[in-house]
């Protein structure tokens, strides 16, 4: 055809060449976040390299490895663990191993004449204020970490919501959608 352009086409993250479903999540919800700034993970999301969960059939265990391994192969697991749920949990927080801490809280409660302000513990993100806390929630730290990192690795966070399991999978869609036909861009 006259005009056409023969040039390959680039596909996009949310696009699929293999045959079947594309994305588990809905055009409409894909099209609402690429209306936002990217978070700063955006960029890692594709950085780390991917864990899955294999059964280890004789011993009716479940093996964590990294994507290129295989027990068959003879690779070691990083984890063998009797539930499948476990395992995928396993899966899903080994991303956050040996990756620098995020987040810190300043050892000081703020003096401020905001009232507001006034007592709080500054919440650092990477060394750059990003909000204060009422409490020295130390433990805190950890959640954040470990949830920032499932941001930055897709695999993981599908095997967090693979562990979580169908209801609360289907709760998580149904909120999901409310929040993208309420926040139309």
């Amino acid at each position: 055809m006259p005009g056409k352009s023969t040039a390959p086409t680039k596909a996009r993250p949310d696009q699929s060449t293999e045959p079947g479903l594309a994305n588990a999540f809905h055009p409409a919800f894909l099209e609402w976040l690429n209306a936002f700034d990217l978070p700063s993970t955006s960029g890692e999301a594709g950085s780390r390299g991917p864990w899955k969960v294999e059964m280890d059939q004789p011993a009716g265990r479940f093996a964590v490895l990294r994507q290129a391994e295989s027990l068959a192969g003879g690779d070691e697991a990083r984890f063998l663990l009797y539930h499948r749920q476990d395992a995928l949990l396993a899966a899903a927080a080994l991303p956050a191993l040996g990756i620098r801490d995020t987040y810190s809280l300043g050892g000081r409660a703020v003096a401020s004449a905001d009232p507001a302000l006034a007592g709080t513990f500054p919440l650092l993100r990477e060394g750059e204020l990003a909000g204060h806390c009422r409490n020295f929630e130390g433990e805190l730290l950890g959640h954040l970490h470990a949830f920032r990192a499932l941001c930055t690795h897709p695999d993981a966070l599908a095997h967090l919501l693979e562990a979580a399991g169908h209801e609360a999978v289907l709760r998580a869609g149904r909120i999901l959608a409310r929040q993208v036909a309420g926040r139309r861009i």
